[in-house]
């Protein structure tokens, strides 16, 4: 898990893989830390937790 200083930081996880801005990824996506490079995302929207790996969605 990141510390509170390095959260807004590493919010660049949640940008749109397309380009974008990223704002409507990281208004559905808070990145909170990562497992070895993976990151893990809380969904705001729901609260479940994620994970993305190489070797697909956990």
């Amino acid at each position: 898990m990141y510390d509170v200083k390095r959260f807004e930081k590493n919010q660049f996880y949640a940008d749109d893989d397309d380009g974008g801005s990223g704002s409507a990824w990281r208004d559905l996506w808070f990145c909170f830390g990562k497992i070895n490079e993976d990151p893990l995302f809380i969904n705001r929207q729901d609260g479940t937790i994620w994970g993305f790996t190489d070797q697909g969605i956990v």
